[in-house]
């Protein structure tokens, strides 16, 4: 706490460098609620340096506060701000950063997206976050690249694949025609002949 309200202290500093060398260093020793009483003034300042350093320090807190703080700097940007909120959530690195990354997905910027994938894809193939839970996430929106993202993330599955077909079998009667053809192609590489007590239940289904 001593060494909290020593660095605070430079926070006034008319120098960037030493601010945003300030930020990194009090998100070390710091509570989450001192951090947006002391810090949190610094995610809505004109020079975006300083955004950027007050958004990373956030990784080290995983809380609904924190998320909502990323989620509204991914929306604000500019992108190099959206790119340091997507690595902070790569190091919060739990299913609460899941919904804000999955809406990063269908971002306008290429490079958002294409950052965002790979965070999620990572995440969910190192089990730092539930991939079934992701995969079931993405399939329910309603963009085509989401639910080709949780396709590909179903078939990357392979140590822990037991715990993630069976959530994805009740897909199989989804209203669009293109999730349910990749869903039985992520099910067949994942469960095979264990599907059949299954989709024989599917053969006597009214539709």
């Amino acid at each position: 706490s001593g060494a909290a309200a020593a660095i605070a202290r430079a926070f006034a500093d008319p120098a960037e460098a030493i601010v945003i060398e300030a930020i990194g260093a009090y998100a070390v020793h710091c509570t989450e609620a001192q951090y947006f009483d002391e810090v949190g003034r610094f995610l809505d300042v004109p020079n975006p340096n300083v955004v950027i350093a007050a958004v990373s320090g956030l990784h080290r807190f995983d809380t609904p506060r924190v998320v909502e703080a990323l989620e509204r700097k991914l929306h604000e940007g500019p992108t190099t701000v959206r790119l340091a909120v997507l690595a902070a959530m790569e190091s919060v690195a739990s299913d609460s950063v899941v919904p804000t990354l999955a809406s990063a997905l269908g971002h306008r910027t290429l490079t958002v997206r294409t950052r965002a994938a790979e965070i999620l894809g990572r995440l969910s193939r190192e089990g730092r976050i539930d991939i079934s839970r992701t995969i079931i996430y993405l399939l329910r929106t309603g963009d085509v690249e989401m639910r080709r993202l949780a396709a590909d993330l179903a078939l990357s599955v392979s140590d822990r694949k037991a715990e993630v077909w069976p959530k994805l079998v009740r897909f199989l009667r989804d209203e669009d025609w293109w999730v349910r053809e990749r869903v039985v192609d992520a099910l067949l590489e994942l469960a095979g002949r264990e599907l059949t007590p299954l989709l024989s239940e599917f053969v006597a289904d009214p539709s």
